[in-house]
Parts: C-alpha cells; sequence; structure tokens
C-alpha cells in the first residue's frame, strides 16, 4: 500500500508542478494572455523583463505574476509594471473579488484605479503578492528606491467576479517630495490629489492594451 501510494504521488507531482507555471506568452515588453482577458499588455521598449511567478495566494486564488522594470546604473528601480492575473480556486466557491471607488478606461477595459505612495521597506503580510515581487527583484538583483509611488488597475473580466487582472505602475518618489509631506494626522492631504492625478496619466500613456482577435 506504501509502495502504491508513493509511486502515485510521484506520478502527480510533476503535473502539479506543470500546472503553476506560468500560462501567459512573454515577447520583447508584452504579455499576451489567451484568457481572463484575452488581451496583449505591452509596456516602454525600454523596460526590462525580470521574470515571472505562479502561486496560490494565501490559499485562495491561483495567481500568475509578470514584472518589468526600468532601472539605472546601479540596478536601483525607477520605474516598474507589475502585472498579475488571478482566479479563486473551485475550493472557495464563496469568495469574490470586490472593488469600488474610482475607475478608468484603458483602451476599452474599464478599471478600478487607486494611488498609493509610501516607503518601499514595509515587508507586509508574509506569503503575499508584493512578497513574490520584491523576491523577483532580489533573485534578478535588482533594488527598489526608499519610496515609490504607484497606481494600482484592476479589471474584472466577467460578472461571476473570480477573476482578475491586476496592473500597478510604480515609479521612485518625485524629487523633492516624501511620503511624510502627504500625510497629517494619519489622513492623506489635499497635497497628494495633483501627485496621483499626474501619475495615473504617467501610468496609462506606459501601458497599452490590444484585445485579441
Amino acid at each position: 500500500m506504501r509502495i502504491a501510494l508513493a509511486a502515485l504521488l510521484l506520478l502527480c507531482a510533476p503535473a502539479l508542478a506543470q500546472d503553476l507555471r506560468p500560462e501567459r506568452a512573454i515577447r520583447n515588453t508584452t504579455v499576451s494572455s489567451q484568457h481572463d482577458p484575452p488581451v496583449h499588455i505591452s509596456v516602454p521598449d525600454t523596460a526590462t523583463y525580470v521574470g515571472a511567478d505562479r502561486w496560490i495566494l494565501y490559499g485562495v486564488a491561483d495567481a500568475e505574476l509578470h514584472l518589468f522594470v526600468e532601472a539605472d546604473a546601479n540596478r536601483v528601480v525607477t520605474r516598474s509594471w507589475w502585472i498579475q492575473f488571478e482566479e479563486v480556486i473551485p475550493e472557495k466557491p464563496e469568495s469574490k473579488y470586490t472593488y469600488s471607488g474610482a475607475t478608468a478606461d484603458l483602451d476599452g477595459l474599464p478599471f478600478f484605479v487607486r494611488g498609493r505612495f509610501g516607503p518601499t521597506q514595509e515587508t507586509g503580510r508574509p506569503g503575499s503578492d508584493a512578497e513574490h515581487m520584491r523576491k523577483l527583484l532580489i533573485d534578478k538583483g535588482y533594488t527598489a528606491p526608499a519610496e515609490m509611488v504607484n497606481v494600482r488597475f484592476v479589471h474584472i473580466p466577467d460578472e461571476l467576479k473570480r477573476k482578475e487582472l491586476m496592473i500597478i505602475y510604480a515609479e521612485a518618489m518625485p524629487d523633492g517630495l516624501t511620503s511624510a509631506q502627504f500625510i497629517k494626522d494619519g489622513k492623506i492631504t489635499d497635497a497628494w490629489a495633483p501627485v496621483e492625478k499626474d501619475l495615473i496619466e504617467r501610468a496609462r500613456r506606459s501601458i497599452t492594451l490590444r484585445k485579441m482577435d
């Protein structure tokens, strides 16, 4: 019985590993997805592809991450594009993605939009997608600047709300600014609004989406 079980596990292991290999195709600075949604996502030709990762996020969702960066001569990141596809696993039938707030259109697809800022050294929740992204950077010899600003775009491809496409554009904190300037008494001040507006516009200009035929 033990021998039979061990043989079964060995047979299953390669299949499981293959199931968690990234599905989307990469060509230069374009990610091509055949589904959810079927789209080509391109970032500037000046970007470098760092790599991909795929795993079960928090035991809830199948996550596939692709990362591009621009960096200086010391391999400190100046801009990055984090593209991630997610789908809730069948074992979590009640889980859905829920978002609210501002929206924007990227080449015909609707996205929820949120700008953020802050230090890059915050570790966050263990096992998070941010942790996986940072590991990709570190493994390829890149480091992040002390502070960055970013905008997150999230597209929900169908009414079931169990899948999402997330694109996070990030860049070094603009010269002369710090996160402390945007916070007072624990709240975001009005000083952030014009910075966020310009950031979102730069992000939109740097990302091109083309629906597959």
